[in-house]
C-alpha cells in the first residue's frame, strides 16, 4: 500500500510531467516556425553584413539581381552569378540552410562558382534577405517551384545542366522541389547535412515531446519518403561530426534514393553542422566538380536521364 506522502508525491511528478509535455507541445505548435526558420541570424537584409558578405561583387563576382513572383504573388529576390561563358557552363541553384540571409553564402557561392566554373544562382526564401512574406513548410515549397521554373525559363543558360544543392534544410527544399516538379529533369542534385524529416529531428532536439508530434507538427519535410523518386544522380555530402543531423540521417537518405542512376557520398570526418564546407576545402569543391563530370558524361551517354 502507497503511503499519503508517497501517493501525493507521485500525484505532484506526474503533474508536473504532463504540465512539461503540454507545454512543450503548445510551444512546438504555437512557435514551430519560429523555431525552424531564423531569417535574421544574426542580420534580416545582405545590406546589414560586414563588407565581403552584402553582395557577390564584393568578392569579385559581377552578378545579376535575380525577381521571382511565386503562385501566391510574393516577391523573391537573388543573385545569378554567371562565368564568362554560361551557355557553356553549368548552373548550380543553391537552397540555402535554415538560418541567415543570403549575404552570408558567399563565400560558397565564390568557391562554386570559381572551382566548378559553374553559374551561381541563390535565391531567399520568402521572409529571408529581401523576398516578401513570412516563412513556413507550404510557402518555401511554393517558393522552390517558383524557382524552378524560373531556372528552366532561362534562354542564357543551358537548362540541361542544372544543378541542384540543397544545405541542411535546404536539403528538404530541393528534395521536395524534384520530387514534385517531375518535369524538370535535372542533371544532379547535390545535398549537405540534411535530415530524413522534420518528425525525427524533434526526437532529435526535443525528444521530450516527441510524442506529441503527430498532434501539433505543422512541418513535416518528408524527406525519407519523397527522395526514392528522384532519378537524378545524387551526391551526398556528410560532415562526420554534425551536432544537430546526426549522420546516420544521412545514410538512410542514401539508402532511400532507389532510383538514383549515380549516387555517391562524401564524408567530410570533421565537418560540423555549419563548417563541412570549410572543412573540406579546396578538396571538396574539386569532387563535387569531378562528381559533376560524371554526372555529365552519364546523361550524354543515356539519353533517358
Amino acid at each position: 500500500m502507497i503511503s499519503k506522502p508517497v501517493k501525493k508525491l507521485l500525484i505532484a511528478s506526474v503533474t508536473l510531467v504532463t504540465t512539461a509535455l503540454v507545454g512543450g507541445g503548445i510551444t512546438l505548435w504555437y512557435f514551430q516556425d519560429r523555431l525552424i526558420y531564423f531569417p535574421a541570424a544574426p542580420d534580416q537584409f545582405p545590406s546589414q553584413n560586414p563588407y565581403g558578405y552584402r553582395e557577390p561583387i564584393e568578392a569579385g563576382m559581377p552578378y545579376e539581381d535575380v525577381k521571382i513572383k511565386t503562385s501566391d504573388n510574393l516577391n523573391l529576390h537573388g543573385w545569378l552569378i554567371k562565368t564568362k561563358t554560361p551557355l557553356e557552363s553549368p548552373t548550380l541553384v543553391i537552397f540555402q540552410g535554415n538560418a541567415g540571409n543570403i549575404g552570408y553564402r558567399i563565400p560558397l557561392l565564390r568557391d562554386l562558382h570559381r572551382g566548378c566554373n559553374a553559374n551561381t544562382l541563390i535565391v531567399a526564401y520568402r521572409g529571408y534577405s529581401n523576398s516578401e512574406g513570412k516563412p513556413s513548410e507550404k510557402g518555401l515549397q511554393l517558393d522552390s517551384v517558383a524557382i524552378m521554373d524560373h531556372v528552366f525559363s532561362r534562354k542564357d543558360i543551358d537548362t540541361s545542366k542544372i544543378y541542384i544543392l540543397g544545405s541542411s534544410l535546404g536539403g528538404a527544399v530541393s528534395i521536395y522541389a524534384l520530387s514534385r516538379a517531375k518535369k524538370y529533369n535535372v542533371a544532379g542534385l547535390i545535398l549537405e547535412n540534411t535530415f530524413t524529416s522534420m518528425g525525427e529531428m524533434v526526437d532529435q532536439v526535443m525528444p521530450a515531446v516527441s510524442k506529441l508530434k503527430g498532434l501539433v507538427l505543422a512541418n513535416h519535410w518528408p524527406s525519407i519518403d519523397l527522395i526514392g523518386s528522384i532519378k537524378s544522380p545524387i551526391l551526398f555530402i556528410s560532415g562526420q561530426e554534425d551536432e544537430l543531423v546526426p549522420p546516420e540521417q544521412m545514410k538512410r537518405l542514401y539508402e532511400a534514393a532507389k532510383d538514383s542512376p549515380l549516387k555517391e557520398m562524401i564524408k567530410v570526418e570533421t565537418g560540423t553542422h555549419n563548417d563541412t564546407w570549410y572543412q573540406g576545402g579546396k578538396s571538396l569543391i574539386n569532387k563535387i566538380a569531378e562528381w559533376m563530370s560524371k554526372a555529365e558524361l552519364m546523361r550524354n551517354e543515356s539519353p533517358k536521364l
